[in-house]
């Protein structure tokens, strides 16, 4: 806090960072969302005027991180989510990949309230392996 103080930076929005959980096995990567946004949850409720939070979502497992969208927004208060651009050999625009996207726009069976509106950050991530030896 003193660092920011000194440096005149008022907010921060802090989320899980790279290597995120979208490599692991589902049940590992729900787990971990889980933890990880809970701990963020009890930071920014400590200095809400200094911190927000982008949730982690498991990807590996896109019914839980949809639910998770759902939970961190409404229910700890966060501001939006952070995501990868694939899921181990699964891209982004996949279809799998569809109910994160719906809760996070508060459409589809994922979301209880149709105004729900959360921005998703896409982090970068390193390429696939056959990307790399095109």
């Amino acid at each position: 806090m003193e660092a920011s103080e000194e440096t005149g930076l008022d907010v921060q929005v802090l989320s899980l960072t790279a290597p995120g959980v979208q490599n692991l096995a589902p049940d590992d990567a729900v787990a971990l969302q889980t933890a990880s946004d809970d701990v963020l949850a009890a930071a920014v409720q400590a200095h809400p005027n200094r911190f927000q939070g982008f949730a982690t979502l498991a990807t590996p497992r896109p019914e839980a991180a949809a639910l998770e969208v759902d939970r961190t927004v409404k229910k700890l208060g966060f501001n939006g989510a952070m995501h990868f651009g694939r899921t181990r050999d699964r891209n982004l625009d996949d279809r799998a990949n569809e109910p994160i996207f719906e809760a996070a726009s508060g459409l589809g069976a994922y979301s209880e309230v149709v105004s729900l509106t959360a921005p998703l950050v896409t982090a970068p991530i390193e390429p696939t392996p056959s990307l790399h030896r095109s």
